[in-house]
C-alpha cells in the first residue's frame, strides 16, 4: 500500500528529541498496522469481488475521507488543489493505481504473507531505477543488495516449481510500479503539501479506475461495501501518519518499522485465512527484509 523505506526528498526535518523520534515510530507503527488490516481486508474482499473493483471502492473512500478531513480541519479544498506539478501528480496516481490494483489483484490467489513480501522488493527496484530516470550514481555495493533481495523474491515466488502460481508476478509488478510512484514523489519533493498530493493520488486513481467498473462491476454486499470504506478510511489515515511519521523522526529509525507489516500479514493470513508459510518463503522473507533494512541504513548515512 504506502512504503516509507525510501521517502520524498524535501520530506521535512525531525526535531532529533527523544520525544519527537518515539512520537514518530509509534506513528509509523501505527500506519504500518493500519495497512496490516487493509490489506487482509483487500484479500478477503476479492474473493467475491474483482480486483479492480475493491480498489476502486477503496480509493473513493480515501478521497472521501481525505476532503471531510479538510472540511473538519476547516482548510479550503481550492488551496488544496492548487499545485504546479499537476502532470507528475496525475502520474503519480496512474501508477498507484496500477500498484495497488495488482497486489489487489494478485490477493485472490495468493496468501496474504507471500503478497506482502513480493511487493517489499518495491525499494530495491527503486534503487534500479534511480540511475536511469534521477540520474542518481547507485554503487557495486547497493547493486549487490538488490541481487540479493531479488533472490530472496525468488525464494518466494520459486518460478518453475510445483509451487509458482503466475499470480505472483502480478504484486511484483505492482512493486516496479510502487517504485515509480516514489521515484515521482521525489521528483515532486516538498513542493506541494501532504493534502494537495494525497488530493490528487486519490481523485485521479477514483477517477481512473471508475473507467474500468461497466466491465468488472458485481453489485457488492452492505457488509463488504461498509468493509472496504472502512479500508479507504484507514488507507488516508495510513497516508496522514506516514508523512507526521518522517516528520519527527529519522528516517532510518521509521522505514524499518515498515516490516511491522509483515507481523500482520502472518499473523492474520494464519487466523483469518489459515495459511502458514513454508520454510523457503521464510528464507526468502530474510533476504528480502535485510536488503531493505540495508538501503535504509545506507540511506541515512549517505545524507
Amino acid at each position: 500500500m504506502v512504503n516509507p523505506i525510501l521517502p520524498p526528498a524535501g520530506s521535512g526535518k525531525t526535531t532529533g528529541s527523544s520525544g519527537s523520534t518515539l512520537a514518530g515510530s509509534l506513528m509509523m507503527a501505527m500506519a504500518m498496522s493500519l495497512i496490516g488490516l487493509i490489506d487482509a481486508i483487500a484479500k478477503y474482499s476479492t474473493s467475491h469481488l474483482h480486483g479492480l473493483q475493491v480498489t476502486w471502492i477503496y480509493f473513493l473512500a480515501m478521497l472521501i475521507s481525505l476532503l471531510i478531513t479538510i472540511v473538519l480541519a476547516r482548510g479550503r479544498l481550492a488551496f488544496t488543489m492548487r499545485t504546479k506539478h499537476w502532470r507528475l501528480q496525475c502520474l503519480r496516481g496512474l501508477y498507484i493505481v496500477c500498484s495497488l490494483s495488482l497486489l489487489f489483484t494478485g490477493l485472490t490467489w495468493l496468501p496474504l504473507a507471500e503478497a506482502t513480501l513480493i511487493s517489499f522488493t518495491a525499494p530495491l527496484f527503486i534503487i534500479a531505477l534511480a540511475g536511469p530516470i534521477l540520474k542518481e550514481s547507485v554503487s557495486l555495493r547497493m547493486w549487490i543488495v538488490v541481487i540479493v533481495g531479488l533472490c530472496g523474491a525468488l525464494l518466494v515466488i520459486r518460478p518453475g516449481s510445483s509451487l509458482f502460481q503466475w499470480a505472483s508476478l502480478l504484486p511484483l509488478a505492482g512493486a516496479v510500479f510502487f517504485a515509480m510512484f516514489n521515484i515521482v514523489t521525489r521528483q515532486i519533493g516538498a513542493a506541494d503539501s501532504v493534502a494537495t498530493t494525497s488530493f490528487y493520488t486519490f481523485g485521479f486513481g477514483a477517477l481512473a479506475l471508475a473507467l474500468a467498473q461497466p466491465i468488472v462491476w458485481t453489485t457488492p454486499t452492505a457488509v463488504s461495501l461498509a468493509q472496504i470504506a472502512a479500508a479507504g478510511a484507514m488507507g488516508m489515515m495510513a497516508h496522514l501518519l506516514i508523512a507526521l511519521s518522517i516528520q519527527r523522526a529519522p528516517v532510518s529509525i521509521v522505514a524499518p518499522l515498515n516490516y511491522v507489516r509483515l507481523i500482520w500479514a502472518l499473523s492474520l493470513g494464519y487466523w483469518w485465512f489459515g495459511e502458514i508459510p513454508d520454510l523457503l518463503s521464510v528464507v526468502g522473507a530474510i533476504l528480502i527484509i535485510s536488503s531493505g533494512v540495508y538501503t535504509v541504513y545506507q540511506s541515512a548515512v549517505n545524507q
